[in-house]
């Protein structure tokens, strides 16, 4: 092999070489959280506390009283001391109708839409060294109080007569017939105390990112959420019915009469109707929306060199936000939400990955190496120039 051969061979495999390095495998790293942007040795806080609170009340109160008083009456005649040959007492029908009604604290409350509330924060930039940290705080309340009381006293008195007929010391014959009797009461207490209720529950999201920190950095995830829904309802009643009723057809006399004696008293027809309820009634609806997953940050199992640059991220949370920074960066926003959660992360690079580029060039690389080793024993070997004098 010739020196021109040589030096093909030999820079052939210095490009390869060349190559081998410029298609070395890209480095992967997680995304996430963001804080990015800050100066090295830079403290950058982002605090965020929101509030949000639902509150409802209602007071019911009811007295009522009612106080009804019938009487009717065909009865109690007399007839007597009569000379004639016959002496009749015929008396007439009664019909009579009680009706009381009673209504008192009906309560709704109605929530259809739910109460939603959304943190995002980002804290961009930081370098190395640097203090980092997330802190959210999220409170969501809907309080629903109804309380409601009421005394109904109902009193009912019906009286009605068609008989107490007199007829005595009559010269003939004598007859007595009494009327009938058809008497009705209807008494409802409904509804009193009845309550509906019906609320969305409260729903919160999160977006925070870390990712773009200098080797050394400390960054730190903290989500604090709260969500509560409450609903009191208190009823109480004092209730009394007092009924009362008196019918009568009979109770007639017929004495000391000279001649037949014939009495026929009325029939009697009661119906009496007592309603109380619904009373003291509460439906209660609280419409749940699922829970967010929360993600966790994948971290390697392997140790590895902090880099200049690396991301983590970490799970959705919620709302409002505020913000502040330090060490010459910017910091603005933030948010959380979940049951409570406490995430430190310290930015890693992923594995390192590639393409079948990179294992071309190292198997050609080998095989400049060994080229080499074999040109160099071969021009050992070859034989000496002559020089003539």
């Amino acid at each position: 092999m010739n020196n021109n051969t040589k030096k093909i061979t030999i820079l052939t495999s210095c490009l390869l070489m060349v190559f081998g390095f410029f298609v070395s495998p890209g480095v992967t790293s997680a995304d996430g959280i963001t804080v990015t942007g800050n100066g090295s040795n830079s403290n950058n806080t982002v605090n965020v506390t929101s509030t949000q609170q639902t509150t409802t009340q209602q007071s019911n109160n009811a007295q009522v009283t009612n106080n009804t008083n019938t009487t009717a009456t065909t009865g109690k005649n007399t007839s007597s001391n009569n000379t004639g040959n016959s002496t009749s007492v015929e008396t007439g029908n009664v019909n009579t109708s009680t009706a009381v009604s009673t209504t008192a604290n009906i309560s709704t409350v109605s929530q259809s839409t739910t109460t939603s509330q959304e943190l995002n924060s980002t804290i961009n930039g930081n370098g190395a060294n640097s203090n980092n940290s997330i802190n959210t705080s999220s409170s969501s309340t809907t309080d629903v109080s109804i309380n409601q009381n009421a005394s109904v006293a109902n009193t009912i008195s019906q009286s009605a007569d068609t008989g107490s007929n007199s007829v005595n010391n009559n010269n003939g014959n004598v007859s007595i017939q009494t009327g009938n009797i058809s008497a009705s009461i209807s008494v409802s207490n409904s509804p009193i105390n009845v309550s509906n209720v019906s609320v969305a529950a409260n729903n919160s999201t999160s977006n925070e990112k870390i990712a773009g920190n200098g080797a050394g950095s400390i960054n730190n995830i903290t989500n604090a959420n709260n969500n509560q829904t409450s609903i009191a309802i208190n009823n109480s009643i004092s209730l009394i019915n007092n009924l009362k009723t008196v019918y009568l057809t009979g109770a007639n006399s017929a004495y000391y009469n000279n001649g037949n004696v014939s009495v026929l008293t009325g029939g009697i027809t009661n119906v009496i109707n007592l309603g109380n309820g619904p009373i003291n009634v509460s439906a209660v609806s609280v419409n749940c929306t699922p829970a967010q997953q929360q993600s966790k940050p994948t971290i390697p199992a392997w140790p590895t060199p902090p880099p200049t640059s690396g991301t983590s991220s970490s799970s959705p949370a919620s709302s409002s936000s505020s913000s502040s920074g330090g060490g010459g960066g910017s910091s603005s926003g933030s948010s959380s939400g979940g049951s409570g959660s406490s995430v430190g992360i310290s930015t890693s690079m992923l594995p390192v990955t590639g393409n079948n580029w990179f294992f071309i060039a190292f198997i050609g690389n080998i095989l400049m190496m060994l080229m080499g080793g074999y040109l160099r024993l071969r021009s050992g070997r070859s034989p000496g120039f002559a020089y003539t004098i």
